[in-house]
């Protein structure tokens, strides 16, 4: 049996479930939710792979940003940010397939020494806005590699060292681009 973990958000968690369907996932795969608000860290060394899921943004001390933008969210979760910090630290010093999904890539990418774009204005921030409908985002998905979506909350704006053991530049990307070296399974 394979587990993936799943970092739980507040926002709109029950989406991911949705999303891996019995179906889809059969008799061999269990989702293990990953809470930074029951601190199971114990479970993260349970996992095979990892999703680390959208949501508010990250701290700036992550990434040297401002503490202070136009559309910041009305409070972060620094607690959020360290747990999700361990199960990436964990996938990589295991060698872990890991998925980040926005909010998740872009916290990978400060992790690996990448900075982010704070703000990308309000029509680009409109579409994160939680509420009670899904958000879609279209992805391109290249053969060998995961694409960053363009239409992320904080986009990523350059990588730091590429060549790190979980992470790397991808030709394919725009320039300075971080793109996800593994996927899940």
């Amino acid at each position: 049996m394979k587990r993936i973990g799943i970092s739980f958000t507040e926002t709109n968690f029950s989406n991911y479930l949705n999303w891996l369907t019995p179906e889809d996932m059969g008799d061999d795969i269990e989702i293990v939710e990953l809470s930074f608000m029951r601190n199971n860290t114990h479970d993260i060394h349970r996992c095979d792979a990892f999703i680390i899921s959208g949501g508010v943004d990250i701290h700036p001390d992550y990434y040297g940003g401002s503490h202070i933008y136009e559309n910041m969210p009305a409070e972060f979760s620094i607690a959020r940010d360290r747990f999700e910090e361990l199960i990436y630290s964990h996938a990589c010093d295991h060698r872990l397939p890991v998925l980040g999904i926005c909010r998740g890539l872009q916290l990978i990418n400060t992790l690996e020494g990448g900075k982010l774009i704070q703000d990308m204005g309000e029509e680009s921030n409109r579409v994160h806005r939680k509420d009670a409908a899904d958000k879609q985002h279209a992805l391109i998905v290249r053969e060998g590699s995961l694409r960053t979506p363009k239409a992320l909350r904080a986009s990523v704006a350059r990588k730091g060292a590429s060549g790190t053991s979980c992470a790397k530049p991808s030709p394919w990307a725009r320039k300075g681009a971080l793109w996800a070296r593994r996927a899940v399974l």
